[in-house]
Formats: C-alpha cells, sequence, structure tokens
C-alpha cells in the first residue's frame, strides 16, 4: 500500500519495497501500490499486522448489519453490468472500530474480473474476506477514505500509483449504502498507449509523476526503450540516479516551484553509458492530479552541439596562435580567409590573391615563396589528392614546416590542416611563424647530440669500468678461495696455513676498499653523505696516518715521513673520518705508485689569513714516482678514470679515489692541486679552512685503528659475559670463537626475540655487554634494544649494546645511537677497534 507522503520536503517519496517477495499485497482498491501473485503463500506476519488483525476481530461487532434486500438486488444488477466490463469496479464492506468512529478493515462484497485482475486474483478468491487479513502490511491511509465515503456518504476522485504494475491509477469511491461504498478504478497509463508509436519515431516515451504520493512512474515501452527502472521515488532520485548528484540541487529547485508555483520541470542530463536525455513534465488538469511528462533522447543534437563548440573551438584557439587562417572545403575546391591579423606578411594574403581556388592558390604561393629544397614536400602534403588520404590516415590532422624565402632573409613556416569533423571535407587551414621554435629545436638538437656524445661515453666508461671491477673483483677473490683451498689441504702444515691466512686477509682488505670505493661514490653523487663536526687533533690525525703506512711503505722500500709540527692550532672541529679518508687515498696512491727506493712526504701547515674563529691549513702529499701525463690530469677527477702506461705493471684499484677525494674536499669547502709531470713525481695539496674549538670543546677526540693482528690476553676480559645476537650463523660463530679467545664468556641468541628474552630472564648485571645485529627477522637491533632498555631493571639502562652490522654508513650509525645503542661497529669486522671499543667499554 501506499504510505502517507509528509509534504515537509520537495518530491518526497515512498520506499520501494521487496519486487521479488511472494507475500501478497494489497489489491488495487486498497492500494495500488502492491499486489501478489498467489494467495496461499503468506509470509510470517509482523507484530504490526498482528495487532491489527486483533483490532478487526474485537470490531466485528461495530459492523454493520447484513445486506439489506436493496443491496442484494444491486449486487445483482453488479453481476449482471459488471462482470463482462473491462472497467475494475467493486463494492467493499468497511468495519469500524469499537468506538465506531474509524473503520479498521473492510470486505469485498463484489468484486469483478477486471478489479481481480489488478491483483492477480480471481474475484471468487476475495468476495467474503477481510482486506487486511490478505495483506496485514497493507497501508490504512485508504480506510479514512473508505470511512468518509460508506459512513459520511461523501464522493471522492484521486489518482494513485501502482509502484508494482507500472500503472496510473485514478480512483473514484461512491456511497451505495450504510457501511458500504463502490470503488470504480481506471488505469491512466493506457489512456497513453496510442501515442508509443509515433513517440517511438520521434526518440521519446512518457511519464508520469503522482502529486501525491510524489512517485515517478515509466511504462514499460519507455523503460525498455531508455533503459530506466520502471518506478522511482520521486523526480530528484530520478535525476540523481540516472544523471549523478550534480544535478540534484538544480532539480529540487524546480520541483518545488512545479509544486508550489505551478511551474514546469525541464532538465537536460547525461547517462552513465553517454546518451542525453531531456525530460519535461507539466501539469495535467487540475490540482491534485498527476503530472505527465515526456523523455527525450537528445543525444544527437548533443553531439552536434558538441561537435560545433569544438569546431569553434579549434578555430579560435588557432586563430590565438596563427597570423592567418583560412576555411576550405576539400570536395568544392575553395578556399576563403577566416582570420587574418594585420601583423601577417603579404605573402599570407597572397596566397589568395590570384585564386579563391584550393588548389590553384597553394600552387602559386608554393612556387612562388616556398623554398625550392622544401616545395615537392609541401606539395605531397598539403595538395590534393594527398592532403585527404593524409588527414584520413592520420586521425584528422597533417602539418609540414618549411622555409619561406624573403628577399634578404629565410624564416621558417609551419602550416596546419584540421577537419572540423570526421569524415568531413571542410578544413581549417592554420599558418604560423616557427622561426624562433625551429631555431631553438636546432640548438636543443645540438645539445641532446653533445649530450648523447657525453651519455655514450659515460657509457664507455662504465662499461671499461665495470670490466675492469670484474677483473679487480675476481682477482682477490679467486686469492681467497685458492688459499682456502690450499690451507684445508695442508692443514698439518703450521707455517703453509700461517701464509694462506695471511694472503686471505690481505686478499679481503683489498676487496674490501674496492666495495668501499664504489659505495662510497655512489653516495656522493646522490647526495647522501654529510660532513660532521666533531673535535679532532691533526697530530693525532698524523700518528694514525704513521702507522697505517710505516708498515706498508717499508715493504715497498720507500722511505715515509709524516710531519705536522708546523701546525700551531693543532685540535679544530671537522669530520674526522672524511678528512682520514682523503689522506689515506692520497697517501695510498703515492705508496702505491712510487718505485721502491723512492719517498713519500707528507707534510701539514697553517696559512695565513683565515676567517675569524677558523685556521687555515695546508695539508700536502708529495712523492717521488712516476707522475702522470698532462692529458691525465684533466681528467683524473671523473669517475671510472686509471692511468696505467704499458711499461708499468697493473696496478689495483677502481679509478674511483681521486673523484670522491675531490667531491669530499669540495664539501668541506675547501680546494685540491696536483702538481705532477711524467718521470718527476707527483704532489697533491688540500687547502681547509677548518674551526677552531671554543673552550668548552677545547679536547679533541680522535680514532685509533690499526689493521695489525689481534694480539691475545685473555687475563683482561676474565669474568667478563657479553650476549652476541645475530641471525647469520657464521657471524654468530666467528664473533663467539673471537670474543671467546680474548677471554670474555659468551652467550649466543639467534635473533632480536631471543636476545630480549635472555636479557629478561637472567639475573640483573649478569651481562656486561650486548653485540646486536641490526637486521634479524622477527625482531630487528633496533626494536631489541628499545625493548631492553624498557625492562624495568635497574642494569639495563648502562648496559652497553654493540651495533655489529653490515650497515656501515654515518646515518646507520646515528640511526643504532638514536635507538638507544652505546656504540657501532661495521661488518666486515674491525677486529683491533672492536677489542679496543670492548676493553673501553668494559
Amino acid at each position: 500500500m501506499l504510505r502517507p507522503v509528509p509534504h515537509s520536503r520537495p518530491d518526497a517519496g515512498i520506499v520501494a519495497r521487496d519486487r521479488t517477495s511472494a507475500r501478497p499485497r494489497p489489491c488495487a482498491l486498497a492500494s495500488s501500490h502492491c499486489r501478489t501473485t498467489a494467495l496461499r503463500t503468506l509470509a510470517p506476519l509482523s507484530e504490526k499486522g498482528r495487532r491489527r488483525i486483533e483490532n478487526r476481530r474485537m470490531a466485528r461487532a461495530s459492523a454493520p448489519p447484513g445486506r439489506s434486500p436493496i443491496m442484494e438486488q444491486m449486487i445483482e444488477f453488479c453481476h449482471k453490468v459488471f462482470d463482462q466490463s473491462a472497467v475494475a469496479f467493486a463494492i467493499a464492506r468497511v468495519h469500524l472500530d469499537e468506538s465506531g468512529t474509524s473503520a479498521v478493515d473492510f470486505r469485498y462484497e463484489y468484486l469483478n474480473a477486471a478489479a481481480g485482475a489488478l491483483t492477480d486474483q480471481r474475484p471468487e478468491d476475495l468476495l467474503g474476506r477481510d482486506a487486511y487479513s490478505v495483506w496485514p502490511e497493507g497501508d490504512t491511509s485508504w480506510l479514512s477514505r473508505l470511512y468518509r465515503v460508506a459512513y459520511l456518504g461523501e464522493t471522492l476522485e484521486f489518482e494513485t500509483v501502482s509502484d508494482s504494475y507500472g500503472r496510473f491509477l485514478r480512483t473514484s469511491m461512491l456511497p451505495v449504502d450504510h457501511g458500504m461504498c463502490a470503488l470504480l478504478m481506471h488505469d491512466v497509463s493506457e489512456w497513453v498507449e496510442p501515442m508509443c508509436p509515433s513517440l517511438e519515431n520521434a526518440e521519446a516515451g512518457v511519464l508520469f509523476y503522482d502529486m501525491d504520493s510524489h512517485l515517478v512512474q515509466i511504462p514499460a515501452t519507455t523503460s525498455g526503450r531508455f533503459g530506466l527502472r520502471r518506478t522511482y521515488e520521486g523526480i530528484v532520485s530520478f535525476c540523481e540516479e540516472n544523471f549523478g548528484a550534480a544535478c540534484v540541487d538544480d532539480v529540487r529547485r524546480q520541483v518545488v516551484d512545479f509544486r508550489d508555483a505551478g511551474g514546469s520541470i525541464l532538465y537536460e542530463g547525461q547517462l552513465a553509458d553517454g546518451r542525453w536525455l531531456r525530460i519535461s513534465l507539466a501539469h495535467a488538469g487540475r490540482p491534485g492530479m498527476f503530472a505527465f511528462g515526456f523523455v527525450e533522447d537528445i543525444t544527437r543534437s548533443k553531439q552536434l552541439e558538441e561537435a560545433n563548440a569544438r569546431r569553434m573551438g579549434i578555430i579560435d584557439s588557432l586563430g590565438r596562435e596563427n597570423y592567418a587562417l583560412y576555411l576550405a572545403d576539400l570536395a568544392q575546391n575553395t578556399m576563403e580567409p577566416y582570420r587574418i591579423r594585420k601583423s601577417a606578411p603579404d605573402t599570407a594574403r597572397y596566397m589568395l590573391a590570384e585564386s579563391s581556388h584550393y588548389q590553384e592558390g597553394l600552387e602559386t604561393y608554393i612556387d612562388t615563396y616556398v623554398h625550392p629544397a622544401d616545395r615537392e614536400r609541401v606539395r605531397a602534403v598539403l595538395l590534393m589528392p594527398h592532403v585527404r588520404q593524409q588527414l584520413k590516415a592520420l586521425g584528422g590532422e597533417v602539418s609540414v614546416t618549411y622555409r619561406r624565402i624573403l628577399e634578404d632573409d629565410t624564416d621558417y613556416m609551419q602550416m596546419r590542416v584540421l577537419s572540423l569533423a570526421d569524415g568531413s571535407d571542410e578544413v581549417v587551414m592554420a599558418a604560423r611563424d616557427v622561426s624562433a621554435e625551429t631555431r631553438e629545436q636546432m640548438r636543443q638538437k645540438a645539445l641532446l647530440q653533445d649530450a648523447l656524445t657525453l651519455a655514450q661515453n659515460a657509457s664507455n666508461a662504465k662499461s671499461a669500468f665495470l670490466a675492469n671491477m670484474s677483473h679487480d673483483i675476481r682477482t682477490p677473490m679467486n686469492a681467497i678461495t685458492g688459499f682456502a683451498s690450499i690451507a684445508l689441504g695442508h692443514m698439518d702444515e703450521t707455517a703453509r696455513v700461517q701464509d694462506c691466512l695471511e694472503k686471505i686477509l690481505a686478499s679481503s682488505s683489498h676487496l674490501l676498499n674496492l666495495i668501499n670505493d664504489i659505495l662510497d661514490m655512489s653516495r656522493i653523487e646522490s647526495g647522501k653523505v654529510e660532513i660532521n663536526e666533531e673535535p679532532l687533533s691533526l697530530r693525532g690525525l698524523a700518528d694514525e696516518l704513521r702507522d697505517l703506512f710505516q708498515g706498508q711503505a717499508a715493504e715497498r722500500g720507500l722511505s715515509l715521513s709524516i710531519d705536522f709540527s708546523a701546525i700551531h692550532d693543532d685540535e679544530v672541529l671537522g669530520d674526522p673520518l672524511r678528512l682520514s679518508q682523503i689522506l689515506v687515498n692520497l697517501i695510498g696512491n703515492a705508496v702505491k705508485f712510487t718505485e721502491p727506493g723512492g719517498a713519500v712526504a707528507v707534510r701539514g701547515w697553517q696559512r695565513q689569513g683565515a676567517p675569524t674563529g677558523y685556521g687555515s691549513y695546508a695539508l700536502s702529499v708529495k712523492d717521488t714516482g712516476r707522475g702522470m701525463s698532462p692529458e691525465f690530469l684533466d681528467r683524473i677527477f671523473e669517475p671510472f678514470e686509471r692511468e696505467v702506461p704499458d711499461n708499468v705493471p697493473k696496478v689495483e684499484g677502481t679509478g674511483l679515489g681521486m673523484p670522491i677525494t675531490k667531491n669530499l674536499v669540495d664539501m668541506m669547502g675547501g680546494r685540491i692541486a696536483i702538481t705532477s709531470a711524467p718521470g718527476e713525481g707527483s704532489e697533491f695539496v688540500v687547502e681547509l679552512d677548518l674551526r677552531l674549538p671554543d673552550g668548552a670543546s677545547k679536547h679533541a677526540s680522535t680514532r685509533h685503528w690499526s689493521s695489525r693482528a689481534v694480539r691475545r690476553d685473555p687475563a683482561r676480559f676474565r669474568g667478563k659475559r657479553v650476549l652476541v645476537a645475530d641471525d647469520d650463523d657464521l657471524s654468530r660463530e666467528i664473533m663467539q670463537a673471537i670474543l671467546q679467545e680474548q677471554g670474555l664468556v659468551v652467550d649466543a641468541a639467534e635473533d632480536g626475540d631471543a636476545a630480549v628474552e635472555m636479557v629478561a630472564a637472567a639475573e640483573p648485571f649478569t651481562y656486561d655487554a650486548l653485540l646486536m645485529d641490526m637486521h634479524m627477522p622477527h625482531l630487528g637491533g633496533t626494536e631489541a634494544t628499545r625493548a631492553i632498555r624498557a625492562l624495568e631493571r635497574d642494569d639495563v639502562g648502562a648496559l652497553p649494546i654493540i651495533a655489529v652490522t653490515a650497515d656501515a654508513f654515518e646515518e646507520d650509525r646515528r640511526a643504532a645511537m638514536a635507538a638507544g645503542m652505546t656504540a657501532h661497529v661495521s661488518k666486515p669486522l674491525d677486529l683491533p677497534r672492536l677489542i679496543a671499543l670492548l676493553d673501553e667499554l668494559l
């Protein structure tokens, strides 16, 4: 049934019910909104329905008496007149409640076949039954109308919408006896059926709008033609569902005007499939009746509008960037000017001076003004039949750029031809001066060619680098695997095994240097290297460099001197790691490329003219080696470059040491100078301004490391217990063995979870230090450190936790410190540094 629809908002609608339900629905006489297909398939009653039935049982006593003789005659008359009628007709007896002032149900006393057909029922299945016992969920708004007619003697006429059947019904109620009324129904939708064939030819359909319920009803023919539902809960709902939410405000305003001011509704919208529909709605007769309207497919007219708008848009946009526009019809061989700027050259006007014909006008223009070398190319694009063929093949647009002959110069022109519509012979021709663009393109092309040459050179250099790296990496790897195999085959020969192990260590050190150089260069190029400022001692740095290279120089028969005595302000603020890296690269090269019997001298001195608060320093590395050619000096700082003369044995290296050195010096704000000549040695001088510390940071902190073998001293760590957490079995085994050789008691954890559990389970102060890998399954080193620091114990706050990881960069060290770790040591392990660190912490 139809529920009463409040008028508090425009276009209020009715909530649609499940059309697939097998529940019997009220007949058209009770409400044309619902009906059933099987009287016997009753769905379970709701509580509301049960209460209604109970109330109607209690109201039996107040029902009017049985049929009067006059009523019996009337029923008999109805059988004779209406049984075969196509008009739906019924007589109903209306039941009152206990107070006798309100209708609670009604019963069919007569029902012809046409009325029964509205409910898919036979009249005999409904006669004598209370309507709301058949349709307990039916709309009770009909009861007030039935009461007014049956007991107050009124005559009513109104329209209702049948949501289920796609019908608009006009219903008339007349009093026939006390407590009884007659109902006469007309299917309004049948009135417009004769219009449907003509509407179909016009690509249009009809729709109905119930002014009372606000339902929109779409006849089957219209629904099928346009792919619309049969019913909608209002005009706003119809438009929002089909055209999208953007239309709601506009349509709602029209609905308010339609309802309150008697206006009309007109809206055009686009469906999801791209079609355009127009809905128009006007009042049909007196107020309160249904409204009648049309649905029209206006896709073609919209397409024409869009095509025209697109055509004009093309012309207008071309007019802004081109000094001359011509409209041409290729089929008619005509051409006329559309827009020619005052600034256009005379040649633009000359194109039509002699002829308004497309072919002849262009032929004359090409022969007169187009450079001879470009004429055939222009003809092959612009003249018939070529232009038609190319427009079809290239999507409706072709263009050609050519040189135009001037009195004392040559410039560049572009002529474009565009179809105004697909498959159309109407075209627009646009001419513009592209001299500046063409010359810029030519310049850019030259630049691109230069860049391509540089890129190819760089690619060749990288290819050569990869080939060298393949050799340089495989060489130490070959030594490592080869000497390991030899050692395994001579385990009973101590001296032989020791020699193999020393060579394995030397080869692995060289391999590590190769990897570090490659990674450093990559990080510098990507901008990930940062320069830090820490207190350091330049003389202390000199001592470390002396310890590092003294043995290497002696092995090669070189004299090495390192003298920083001319430096007065020894303590500075700088990046000790990067400063050391610069000098290690320079001294390493000097030692590597100087022949036995030669000398390497490293000096440092303080220069004059430093800015306030800074010291100006010069660090020199000078050797008596073979020197470098001028050609190589020009490219010494380019990546992957190495100079290896034919008469010199091959040396190890990546060709990255000097680019790394130059980049680090630049990042520190310094400069590097080179003096060298073949056979005369080389000198590298690095000049830096380093900030002097204030009183609070007067004492420098320097780094101390050594490549010498680890000295075993079990006594110094006796009684100390450490926990090693590493998910790699080999790394864990190496660490345990090294630490146990130093006298430490070592426990091992396979991952971060196990490390946290072991610390938590141990007595406080059981462990003197933790060595933690950063990347482990389940719980990484960072998370495990935080979890251990969070334990509610007295010992974990000061417990030394050392990050032992392959993450070797400065940001990795800072991340470990931020997580609460005490120190950071990178893999492969620098064993002397690790032991020195443990010695300091324990």
